[in-house]
């Protein structure tokens, strides 16, 4: 039986020619050493070191927002929200103030009204409770607990320089806001006896 004869040993690697795997001629025990050439200055690869920076270098070059960026833009956003919510609120108090200031201005207007078209003999004093729809406004003298409070004084003979036949009206209307606050709005006004009726001019 002719043996064959073994192949020549592998020649250094060629610059330029980057790696190189080289694997000898079988051996004892049918075992092929296999052997690696790095590149042509001689340095040997060590754990696939080169192979994990150029993926460090891949990775770090991809864009995206960190953990910290999310954070404060939440933050950021958050707050944001508390002052559009509290801008909500204060218009929505205003625009509530504003309807119930038009009911008292209304009750103002319709009692003094009322006043002109009859006698001084005939204007009183008086105070008189209005219901209003909403409303739970309770505090030290009102009844009943949920409605618009007004008083009208008069006070005959004290007119323009305490003219007789004369008298000064005033309507006080007092009401409890959406916060439980306590709010006042009054007008007053004079009254005159005309010639013939006696009535209020």
């Amino acid at each position: 039986m002719t043996r064959k004869p073994f192949p020549s040993a592998p020649s250094p690697p060629r610059e330029g020619s980057g790696f190189l795997k080289i694997m000898t001629a079988p051996q004892a025990g049918g075992i092929r050493p296999i052997h690696e050439f790095g590149p042509v200055d001689g340095r040997r690869r060590k754990g696939g070191r080169m192979n994990k920076e150029m993926i460090r270098k891949r990775r770090g070059n991809e864009g995206g927002f960190t953990l910290l960026e999310l954070m404060i833009a939440t933050v950021i956003l958050a707050i944001g929200l508390l002052g559009v919510a509290g801008m909500q609120i204060v218009a929505i108090n205003g625009n509530y103030f504003g309807k119930e200031l038009t009911i008292a201005n209304t009750l103002i207007a319709r009692e003094i009204e009322g006043m002109k078209g009859i006698s001084l003999d005939k204007v009183i004093s008086k105070t008189e409770y209005i219901t209003f729809s909403g409303k739970d406004a309770v505090y030290s003298g009102m009844e009943p607990s949920s409605g618009f409070y007004y008083t009208m004084v008069t006070t005959k003979g004290k007119g323009p320089d305490d003219l007789a036949n004369t008298a000064s009206l005033e309507v006080k209307v007092s009401w409890l806001d959406a916060n439980g606050k306590k709010r006042i709005h009054k007008s007053s006004t004079v009254l005159f006896n005309n010639d013939t009726g006696g009535e209020g001019g």
